[in-house]
């Protein structure tokens, strides 16, 4: 009897880090996009970030095979570039941009896309030593029905071991915000879990979207304990997605609300705002 290629076999389920946030944030949005497979276009943040990443990959990919950043002018073409093709496949508007001519709403995207890209090739790129870019790993979870998987934006281990992700926002995020970020966790098991090893930096460079934007790195660290935090946050996923009890986010929550949630009008635990007819009189 031959044994069956390995080819040939089904593949076990990734959980992606991402996926992982989603359902700790909301079940049911989790639910929607993973279970049942709903797809929504992306929101106009999402795709200036998008944009930025793609722009900062292609300035750090130059960096690890040539030792020299590309010229600004390349890493802003490259965000506006990223932008249109983004823009292309279809953009998500929140119901106060939809009130505004797509024309204005896009030219404010390129521009910040623009603005966030140019600040991360003169203030932070030139302090990135990036062995990787665009990481893939993958760890096996024997007896799980999943492994988990993500991608890393940056390794650096030149002069010291680190990892690194680059993150757009339109405000300043608390300072601890490296210390609970659940993505950092993971990056640094799966550097220990295929390296031997955990990074000795983990960091976040935050690119703020201000009338003149900032640039703020947050660093931190992990040990064996934060891991098994996080292996015990994927086991109870793994209960949560075979019983299928997702839990919906509290409506008190802002991210609850057309404005951030894709899945916001097909949710029924969303809270709609209700009619009222003006000026209706009774006979």
């Amino acid at each position: 009897m031959y044994p069956i290629p390995d080819s040939l076999l089904p593949k076990k389920a990734q959980l992606h880090i991402s996926a992982l946030n989603m359902l700790n944030r909301c079940g049911t949005q989790f639910e929607f996009r993973y279970m049942k497979g709903v797809k929504r276009p992306p929101g106009v943040a999402m795709v200036v970030g998008t944009a930025v990443d793609t722009s900062v990959n292609a300035n750090l990919n130059a960096k690890k095979d040539t030792g020299k950043l590309l010229p600004v002018a390349e890493v802003r073409q490259a965000a506006r570039d990223a932008l249109d093709r983004e823009w292309e496949g279809g953009i998500s508007f929140d119901p106060d941009e939809a009130a505004q001519s797509q024309g204005i709403v896009k030219g404010e995207a390129v521009d910040k896309a623009i603005k966030l890209a140019s600040l991360h090739s003169t203030e932070v790129a030139p302090k990135i030593e990036p062995s990787h870019v665009q990481w893939q790993w993958t760890i096996e979870l024997k007896g799980f029905p999943m492994d988990l998987a993500g991608t890393v934006d940056v390794r650096e281990s030149k002069v010291v071991t680190s990892i690194r992700d680059t993150k757009t926002s339109g405000k300043s995020p608390s300072s601890n915000v490296a210390d609970v970020s659940d993505q950092l966790t993971a990056y640094a098991m799966a550097v220990k879990v295929i390296d031997g090893k955990a990074p000795e930096v983990l960091a976040l460079d935050y690119l703020i979207a201000n009338k003149v934007p900032v640039a703020k790195t947050f660093t931190s660290k992990r040990d064996d304990d934060d891991f098994n935090v996080l292996l015990r946050r994927v086991e109870n996923a793994s209960r949560v997605m075979e019983s299928g009890a997702f839990t919906p986010m509290p409506q008190t929550d802002p991210m609850c609300s057309q404005k951030y949630c894709g899945y916001y009008d097909l949710c029924i635990y969303a809270k709609k705002p209700k009619l009222f007819q003006i000026g209706a009189t009774s006979e």
